[in-house]
């Protein structure tokens, strides 16, 4: 039906750019770059927030955005629920 037509129209998003707003677990970290566990793969990553925010291996967090091969990612929000 008329559901159907209309996911026709929406975007793809496929390969890294699926990876935008799903969920990452934080393995390491110094600063404003770390590592973090996306999709079953690690990634370089850095972030959103401030020095005072600084987040710890094992937070989940959130991909905003993708530049060549790392990922910017936010701490996730409380009323955010995990994927």
């Amino acid at each position: 039906g008329r559901k159907a037509l209309a996911a026709g129209h929406a975007p793809v998003r496929t390969g890294m750019q699926s990876l935008i707003g799903s969920d990452a677990t934080v393995r390491n970290w110094k600063g404003r770059q770390g590592q973090v566990e996306a999709a079953g793969s690690l990634w370089r990553a850095q972030t959103l927030f401030g020095d005072d925010e600084t987040p710890t291996a094992g937070d989940s967090v959130i991909v905003e955005q993708i530049r060549g091969l790392t990922l910017t990612v936010r701490r996730r929000e409380p009323w955010e629920l995990p994927l």
